[in-house]
């Protein structure tokens, strides 16, 4: 749209002044509350904690700001000085961002070489309001670039926008604002005790732009004639210029003007986000296999290197699992039209559909008012809003996985190794490659789920406790607990969230290349049959394909469907010594095999007691009352080995205080019980073993 005769600063002042006799400044007041006040001290002896008090709030990118107290932290000084060089006024602003963004940008790479730091002209915008906001205005290049095209001028280049910007501001406040006396009265009677007197304007003009030509609130496409036109002659009304010719492709080196956001939809049929690499490239045809445009073919058009963009695997996947980059806009391949973008960040826990979904923030995202097509706009909050949830499921993750590549697993060489020889560890290993799904069963004490997770070390190699989940079934533990299930959310309503399985399932899938392990402990305290659904039969090892996949009970059309990967194993514990709990599904039994672990008083588990510094006297006491009471247990017609006392109860010395004592409390507060509860119906012989096992 291109407005001549009249200007358009009067328009959109007469717009603006319509808002604030509407609405006032209480939708953005907290800018004037927080600015003015000496928030950057660069003397200060801790930097980081003087960045972590700025409240910066929406103002900036999270994860800018992420970026800027995780520098602050590994480079105080290198950062205390282009903070410094930033607000020094010695050189031009174009030059001082140039310079900035380099700084930031190199001592980022030092540590996070594939990742961008987020400091685009928006982001130092802000540093330096905060740092002088009489001087230097807050920037966002959504409504820079529309003010651009209603003032009917070229947007500068990358670096000078900023200052180009101010330029544009300081017209709009000299040869406007200052002479409109309706403006500054409405203006002035809207403030409060206490908020930065803006004495200079700039946070006026600012907030007129942004809440005038900034992506929803945009308000200017089409104007309305002119706000006093019986005052005009037909001369002086705006007009209104439209193109309907097509724009070519043009091929540039380098990014023009601010990154744009994107959401790319990957069909996982035709090719899979998951079998990319960080570092790889991919191109993605404009045109459909007819030659048709695709939805929406304009966003081909508009992206550029540089741009953002959300890697998002469609049905039945539905899953965010990569972030990518944009490296060359729209231009000709092998005689197709096509972008090229690079895989620069490969999600440890990929994000939902649904999660998103439910969020009130993203209503209006384009993506999720209509998802049918490839390619969609998202705007800088939006996308800031959807990365925020990314981070929140994944840098725990992440961290937890760095570490992990350092610390690889062997049971040969584990000093705390099961009590089970190497040959019956490989076996178990071996058994669960090729089944998938084991349950460790024995009775209490005897280190089921401590040899599960041992299992999952010895098959990863590495002690990657990222790739391990683990749950407790229980007589309440329902299928929307595990798979999927209506939640009540905080509008009153209902939304549907994923199960921990189902999540888990996800995280598999994202990663094929990686080995997941779903330890559930108690297995058979839960109502198996409801908890598995239809999944009973997706568990077995030969349904773990796609084309087993099935439609779930929640699903939202015939291609939501879903599948057990083939690199999920299910280890399964059980106690045999629990007579409340009911005898396992047998359509779930076959799909399990059964490793029973019994109580071990072997010459591994003496050597263990002895390093941890306890007698002789007490050693050989332990295993000979242990073992008379074990024998006592299965002899009894009515137990079996599956109620004796495990090694367990007596591998928890804690090295501080008095051997005997530690070991009486053992056999009184939890061995005593455990005999009186198995010998419910024979006290004198629970107390007559009890009795034997304490030490005078």
């Amino acid at each position: 749209t291109v407005f001549t005769n009249y200007p358009i600063q009067k328009f959109l002042i007469e717009k603006y002044k319509a808002v604030l006799k509407t609405s006032g400044l209480e939708i953005e007041e907290y800018k004037w509350q927080i600015l003015g006040k000496p928030y950057w001290d660069l003397d200060a002896p801790d930097l980081l904690e003087m960045v972590r008090a700025i409240p910066f709030k929406n103002l900036a990118y999270p994860l800018a700001i992420g970026v800027l107290r995780q520098l602050v932290e590994k480079h105080p000084e290198e950062m205390r000085n282009a903070l410094k060089s930033l607000f020094e006024d010695n050189n031009s602003l174009t030059d001082k961002i140039k310079n900035f963004r380099s700084q930031v940008d190199s001592l980022y790479k030092t540590s996070e070489p594939k990742l961008s730091s987020h400091h685009d002209e928006r982001t130092i915008s802000i540093y330096l309001a905060f740092y002088d906001p009489d001087k230097y205005p807050i920037y966002k290049n959504s409504f820079y670039s529309k003010y651009c095209k209603l003032r009917n001028r070229r947007q500068a280049t990358t670096n000078e926008k900023y200052q180009d910007y101010n330029l544009l501001l300081q017209d709009l406040i000299s040869n406007y604002i200052k002479k409109d006396e309706e403006l500054l009265s409405i203006y002035h009677s809207l403030f409060k005790p206490g908020w930065y007197q803006d004495k200079n304007f700039l946070l006026l003009a600012q907030d007129l732009l942004y809440r005038l030509l900034d992506g929803k609130r945009d308000v200017i496409d089409v104007p309305a004639a002119p706000p006093t036109p019986e005052t005009l002659d037909d001369k002086d009304k705006p007009e209104i210029k439209k193109t309907t010719e097509e724009p070519a492709i043009v091929e540039e080196d380098e990014p023009q003007g601010e990154p744009n956001f994107w959401w790319l939809n990957a069909n996982p049929a035709i090719w899979s986000i998951s079998n990319m690499e960080i570092g790889e490239k991919q191109t993605y045809t404009s045109r459909n296999e007819k030659g048709n445009k695709r939805r929406i073919y304009k966003h081909f058009e508009a992206a550029q290197k540089g741009d953002f963009m959300i890697g998002y695997e469609s049905t039945p996947v539905k899953q965010i699992k990569a972030l990518l980059e944009v490296t060359r806009g729209l231009h000709q391949q092998d005689g197709s039209e096509v972008i090229e973008f690079e895989m620069v960040d490969k999600l440890n826990v990929p994000v939902h559909w649904t999660e998103l979904q439910s969020n009130p923030a993203l209503a209006d995202c384009e993506v999720f008012i209509n998802n049918q097509g490839s390619i969609f706009r998202v705007t800088e909050e939006e996308y800031d809003i959807i990365r925020e949830i990314i981070d929140e499921k994944n840098i725990a993750a992440d961290r937890q996985e760095e570490v992990s590549k350092n610390i690889p697993y062997s049971y040969e060489a584990d000093p705390e190794k099961p009590f089970i020889s190497p040959m019956e560890f490989k076996q178990i290993n071996e058994l669960l490659k090729r089944k998938k799904n084991i349950i460790l069963q024995g009775p209490p004490g005897v280190g089921k789920t401590f040899i599960a997770r041992k299992i999952a070390y010895e098959i990863m190699g590495y002690k990657n406790d990222a790739n391990i989940e683990m749950v407790q079934f229980h007589q309440s533990f329902s299928y929307e607990d595990f798979i999927q299930g209506l939640r009540p959310d905080s509008k009153g309503g209902f939304k549907l969230t994923n199960g921990v399985f189902y999540t888990f399932c996800q995280k598999a899938h994202a990663h094929p290349d990686r080995e997941f392990f779903f330890i559930i402990d108690e297995i058979n305290r839960g109502n198996l049959s409801k908890i598995f659904g239809e999944l009973m039969m997706l568990i077995e090892p030969d349904k773990r394909k796609e084309k087993f996949a099935l439609k779930l009970t929640y699903a939202d059309d015939e291609l939501d469907r879903f599948y057990i990967p083939e690199n999920l194993h299910i280890i399964g514990t059980m106690n045999t010594a629990d007579r409340s709990l009911a005898i396992v599904d047998y359509a779930l039994r076959r799909r399990f095999a059964f490793i029973t672990l019994r109580p071990y008083f072997g010459e591994a588990f003496l050597a263990f007691l002895k390093s941890r510094k306890l007698s002789d006297f007490l050693v050989s006491h332990i295993v000979t009352t242990v073992k008379q009471i074990n024998e006592e247990i299965q002899k009894d017609i009515n137990l079996g080995a599956g109620f004796q006392t495990g090694h367990s109860y007596f591998c928890t010395y804690p090295g501080v205080m008095d051997e005997k004592n530690w070991f009486n409390e053992v056999v009184a507060f939890e061995i005593k019980p455990l005999l009186e509860e198995i010998w419910f119906d024979d006290p004198d012989k629970a107390k007559r073993l009890t009795e034997s096992m304490f030490v005078q």
